[in-house]
């Protein structure tokens, strides 16, 4: 089974990843799609292409390769912003950042979930292992990709559970370099993009207190996962516990789609409720391992998917 697919409609090119590989094999297959496109007098060059779907960055550059002299203009769907971008252009037709207001598939009831909770509760370990258990749905047509807006400026960006599983040195420097404030500014920027996206399901990262900023972005949310731990740090008395939490989220208006305990020390996972919200337990968070087979995940994974199919099936038709 390949790694990369792509199907041209009309001007819209649509690409997704297909089976679990590293970037060298995502980037030959990739590659070898486009070209058999080509070949078959299928990408034949022309005014304007846009991109539509998921790719690998490094993915992404050799495809830009092979088609940014077949086209004279090229634009890439941004989905925080629900349009397509021109990234490059060989005519004043169109300028490099121009919007084009071209069809997509958005979706018209999208679930939007923030992990919400206190820090260091092991938030970003959860998401990773959640996306990575939901892209093998995703493999297997079971779920939509699942997007993930990091709207938390502490340095961790998509990339960096990969980088901290082969070398955690480079990852921590990394984020140290990365990390800036959370301001208000910066806040808004996450809130419209949680607005503005139309993917079926998007996961969004934000920050471990109740703050205005958090307020922002998840009042453009519509679920939430909450992640606890006890006990708490004791010194430092601007952290919120799980009621507060609860609070804070119900006062928002968000449905909570689980409420989990991050149990480090424990070996396996535990589950008291597995309806809405699934409760229990999710053992020893640890970045650059992987938790995206461990009991509580899947069970979250399922209850998603759950959640966007009968989301999807109350939509008039």
């Amino acid at each position: 089974m390949t790694t990369f697919t792509a199907q041209l409609q009309g001007d819209i090119l649509y690409i997704g990843l297909g089976a679990a590989a590293d970037n060298p094999q995502i980037v030959r297959d990739a590659h070898s799609t486009i070209l058999t496109l080509i070949q078959n007098q299928i990408l034949t060059g022309g005014a304007l292409l846009a991109i539509h779907g998921e790719s690998s960055i490094i993915a992404a550059y050799g495809i830009a390769a092979q088609l940014t002299q077949r086209y004279d203009t090229i634009a890439v769907y941004d989905p925080k912003l629900s349009t397509y971008i021109v990234v490059t252009t060989h005519t004043t037709s169109y300028r490099i950042g121009d919007r084009l207001d071209l069809p997509h598939q958005g979706c018209p009831h999208p679930i939007k979930v923030a992990l919400c909770g206190p820090p260091h509760t092991g938030k970003s370990c959860l998401r990773e292992g959640l996306k990575q258990r939901l892209l093998a749905y995703h493999r297997q047509k079971i779920a939509p990709y699942p997007y993930i807006i990091t709207a938390c400026p502490d340095g961790e960006g998509a990339w960096f559970y990969g980088t901290a599983k082969t070398d955690p040195q480079l990852a921590d420097q990394l984020k140290q370099t990365y990390k800036t404030k959370f301001t208000p500014e910066f806040a808004q920027q996450m809130a419209q993009w949680v607005n503005q996206t139309t993917r079926p399901l998007t996961i969004i990262d934000i920050g471990g207190k109740i703050t205005p900023e958090n307020t922002l972005i998840l009042q453009e949310a519509s679920h939430a996962i909450l992640l606890w731990r006890d006990p708490l740090p004791t010194d430092d008395p601007s952290i919120d516990g799980l009621v507060d939490w609860q609070t804070y989220c119900d006062l928002l208006g968000l449905t909570t789609i689980a409420i989990l305990k991050s149990d480090y020390s424990a070996s396996i996972d535990t589950i008291t409720s597995d309806s809405k919200p699934l409760i229990g337990t999710i053992h020893h968070l640890e970045r650059g391992q992987d938790c995206s087979s461990r009991l509580t995940i899947e069970a979250l994974a399922t209850l998603l998917i759950q959640q966007l199919q009968s989301t999807h099936s109350n939509e008039p038709s």
